[in-house]
């Protein structure tokens, strides 16, 4: 998604072939920038095996910008290279014109599933509508994003309370750094919707 100076990558792809040995569980997750300014970031990788507690940190779920159910990865870990129980990603709608454009996926697993509706309202809005649903009882649904600056967190509105913390982020291999972030979290039955508008223009 591309307009002016701004741009928007939505991740909606299923994890790679065989054990996915270099996927994250990144599914839905999305990364934004406008001009030289990074607004929504990517963690990266930082190392691959010589430490594995970041290695399996940077690849995880909550390193990115998507929906995380229950503190549960979108896949389980299984060693540096792989993983386990892999979710069924698909893309069910993509449209773009001169005005807007528009994504629908959705990304299921252990159970639950995540949908996730951007639209880009060119040149300079994004709006996110995320749909969790599962099975019944309490849950808790984090919703994470990892800025490209501090600034980044007052383009944005949230339809829940949110808060800022601290991540990392890793922008040469074998290197990490803190980096802010925000986080809406709710504890409660399902469904849940969850919207939030990030204005890209300066």
């Amino acid at each position: 998604m591309v307009a002016e100076q701004n741009q928007v990558i939505v991740s909606a792809g299923a994890f790679g072939p065989w054990r996915a040995g270099h996927s994250h569980a990144d599914a839905l997750s999305i990364v934004a920038r406008s001009g030289g300014e990074e607004i929504l970031a990517d963690p990266g990788t930082y190392t691959y095996t010589g430490e594995p507690a970041w290695r399996d940190w940077f690849r995880a779920t909550a390193a990115h910008n998507t929906i995380r159910i229950d503190c549960l990865d979108q896949a389980t870990a299984a060693g540096p290279f792989g993983w386990r129980g892999h979710p069924r990603v698909r893309l069910l709608a993509w449209t773009s014109d001169p005005a807007v454009d528009f994504l629908e996926a959705e990304c299921s697993y252990r159970g639950f599933t995540h949908r996730r509706r951007v639209e880009f309202q060119k040149p300079g809005l994004l709006i996110v509508i995320d749909d969790v649903w599962g099975p019944p009882g309490e849950h808790e649904i984090e919703q994470n994003w990892q800025l490209g600056s501090v600034a980044a967190a007052k383009r944005m509105v949230f339809s829940e309370p949110a808060e800022q913390t601290e991540s990392w982020r890793s922008l040469r291999f074998g290197e990490k750094q803190r980096a802010p972030a925000v986080r809406v979290r709710r504890r409660c039955h399902l469904p849940l919707r969850l919207e939030t508008r990030i204005g890209l223009n300066p």
